[in-house]
Formats: structure tokens, sequence, C-alpha cells
């Protein structure tokens, strides 16, 4: 039975956690051996005692000290170099919390990951449901169009935060300095591993909107997003010179 560490990051949305969990392993328990790594923001007790009800054994809760800014990024990370340290873990996953996408998509991801080692699932590809607000499909595409402009026109969703890797990438993953502060940083994940000619192969997805968690934001860190994200743009566009 194959092992999969899925790294969930997380900020008070304990209800949808629950639910996410729930989901993976109704679908999963008899197929992988599955181990969780839930990296929390916020309420650490109200988290703890949602898993304490699930009573799954392999969930690995891990608190990271809210910041001045959602880290996302960072507690992604926190969580990937604890499941690496377990050398059980064959492949890895990034999941949200939120319930917006849809688990069934695992398989298909488990099917490809040995092969291609680095797989995602693109918002775009020609089979994805998408169901969620006008608003956060228009900055998702505005974003990808970006980047595809200014880098690898085969990647379609440079936003997805369904990631998956096998060990070896993820080690390379791990090794990539962090040089950015945000979500930016999750772009530059990406386009280390494109540099190394490590490009994701993509399946497709259900995205449902979100059942809990808010993904608003406000004026003062769009314009610091920006800004970091035109740092990033500037730092790959300038290597490829």
């Amino acid at each position: 039975m194959k092992n999969i560490a899925i790294i969930i990051p997380t900020l008070n949305e304990a209800n949808s956690l629950s639910r996410t969990i729930k989901e993976i392993l109704n679908l999963y328990l008899d197929k992988f051996k599955i181990n969780f790594y839930v990296v929390e923001s916020g309420n650490i007790e109200e988290t703890r005692g949602i898993l304490k009800k699930i009573n799954y054994k392999n969930i690995k809760l891990i608190f990271l000290q809210k910041e001045t800014r959602p880290n996302n990024c960072k507690a992604i990370r926190i969580g990937s170099e604890i499941a690496f340290s377990d050398k059980k873990n064959q492949f890895f996953l990034e999941f949200d919390a939120d319930g917006a996408y849809d688990p069934s998509g695992i398989e298909l991801a488990m099917k490809k990951i040995e092969k291609y080692n680095f797989v995602i699932a693109s918002k775009y590809h020609k089979n994805s449901k998408i169901n969620r607000k006008f608003l956060r499909n228009f900055y998702s595409y505005l974003y990808t169009l970006i980047c595809k402009i200014c880098f690898n026109k085969k990647v379609s969703d440079y936003s997805t935060s369904f990631k998956m890797y096998s060990r070896s990438v993820m080690r390379i993953y791990l090794n990539n300095e962090i040089k950015f502060k945000g979500a930016p940083q999750h772009l530059d994940n990406i386009l280390n591993l494109i540099t190394k000619n490590i490009i994701p192969y993509e399946i497709s997805m259900n995205y449902r909107d979100r059942i809990e968690g808010k993904s608003g934001i406000n004026f003062k860190e769009l314009i610091f997003c920006m800004f970091e994200f035109l740092k990033c743009i500037y730092f790959y566009l300038g290597k490829s010179k």
C-alpha cells in the first residue's frame, strides 16, 4: 500500500477541515496509507478538538504562530518538512482545508505521480468542472494569464492549491530557498521546478465554492502581493536573459 502525506494549511477552518479529512478517508482509507499534516495558524484548541473526534491516529497537528499577515506558504513549507522527515512517506500532496477541491481527484493524481513526479489539478483543464464566484475566477484567470505570458505556456494553472510531488521532487522543493513573502512564493516554488525541467502533469478537477474560510483581501494586502509578484517576475525574467 502506497504512503501519501497530505499537507493541509488551515486558519480557523475546523469544521470544513473535518469534512475534508473525512471525505478523503471515506474514499481512500482502504487504498492508501494516509498521513495528514495539519498546520494551524489560528485557533489550535478548536482544531485539536475537531481532529480528536475524527479518531484517526495518523494526523499530526502543527501550530504556526500567527504573523502580521497570514502565511499559507510558510505553513505548507513547515508541514512538508515534517512530512518529508518520515522516510515512509513516498508522495506528498498540498491540499486546502476549505472543502473547495473535490478529493476524488487524488486517485487520478496517484496513478500519474510515479511516471511524472509532479502533478497538479488545473482549473483550466478541458474536463474540469468549476463552481465558484465570478471575481475569484477572474482574478485567478488573470494571474495565470500573466504567468503564462511571462513563463511557461505549457502550465495552464499557476494558482492551483492541489499539487502532488514524488519524494525526489519534494527534496528539490524543500531545497528551494524562500525568496518572497506571501502568495508569490507559491509561484516561485513552481517556477523553480520548471527551471529544472520538471513540468507538472495536469489533471482535471471538480472545484466547489469553499465551505468555510475567507478569500477576501484588503487593499493593503493586495498592493503587498502585487509588489512581491512583480519581484518574482523580475527575478525569473532576469535569470532567463
